[in-house]
């Protein structure tokens, strides 16, 4: 009797041990996937970022080959790049547009130095 005690002890105590490193697994899996899903969230948003740059690098080209870009820039005041933005989103929209038109990552260099000019004024 007292080698199938024995047994018995063993056996509850592997599956005891079975049963928390299952649990373990399962914790595991849950992070794991939890990390997946915020790195998903993050992907997605800078995809639509991305997109939305490039639209907006597309627009300012377009403008910039406009003939009338001049009258806009000699005519003192108006502005084309900052219009209406102060503070914060006035910095914020000068870090997105170095970014797009910056001539070393392919932008246009008339553009950049008009989009300088005007965040300088």
């Amino acid at each position: 009797m007292e080698g199938l005690n024995t047994f018995f002890y063993y056996a509850s105590a592997i599956g005891i041990a079975g049963t928390v490193c299952f649990l373990v697994c399962l914790y595991l899996l849950k992070k794991s996937i939890e990390r997946n899903r915020e790195a998903n969230q993050k992907i997605s948003y800078y995809v639509v970022e991305n997109i939305r740059l490039q639209a907006e690098n597309i627009r300012l080209r377009t403008f910039s080959k406009q003939p009338h870009i001049k009258t806009v820039y000699s005519g003192g005041n108006k502005e084309v790049f900052f219009c209406g933005l102060e503070g914060q989103a006035r910095k914020d929209r000068y870090k997105q547009l170095v970014k797009l038109l910056h001539p070393d990552n392919g932008g246009d260099k008339q553009l950049f130095q008009k989009m300088l000019e005007e965040y300088g004024r």
